[in-house]
Formats: C-alpha cells, sequence, structure tokens
C-alpha cells in the first residue's frame, strides 16, 4: 500500500497535484491545515484521503477522525 502524508497545504495544492498524479497511490494522509484541499485532492486525484483539523482549519466542518483511526489500526494490526 503506497500512502502520501502531507499537511499544511493552506489551499494550496498544485505541487502537491502535479506530484502526486502518476503515482499510484493508495490514500492519502493529511495532517492538518487543510482547509478545502482533501476534497479538492479526492476528486482530482480519484484517492482516499483522510484528515485531522489543524490549527488554521476553524472553519472545517467535517473532521473524518474515525476513518484515520481505522486506517491506522488497518496499518498496524
Amino acid at each position: 500500500m503506497k500512502v502520501a502524508i502531507i499537511s499544511d497545504t493552506h489551499n494550496k495544492i498544485s505541487k502537491v497535484y502535479d506530484y502526486l498524479f502518476d503515482k499510484e497511490i493508495d490514500i492519502i494522509v493529511h495532517l492538518g491545515d487543510v482547509c478545502d484541499d482533501a476534497i479538492l485532492l479526492e476528486d482530482l486525484l480519484k484517492v482516499e484521503v483522510i484528515y485531522v483539523k489543524g490549527n488554521n482549519d476553524f472553519m472545517l466542518l467535517v473532521v473524518n477522525m474515525t476513518r484515520l483511526l481505522e486506517f491506522l489500526i488497518k496499518i498496524f494490526s
């Protein structure tokens, strides 16, 4: 399983997209300061993005901590 771990994209995903678009990534873990980037990356790259809220994500309504925990349990089991 290939996992991309990113953080602090702050609505600037062009370099992330350029780097990852031709990689065979199975999942992206975004470690905060997501803004709306997780949703955009899921749509653009057609890969699941799990994320946690960062200190600049006070407007972010959805926090999918459950998906992150399920992923970590799966990886380390």
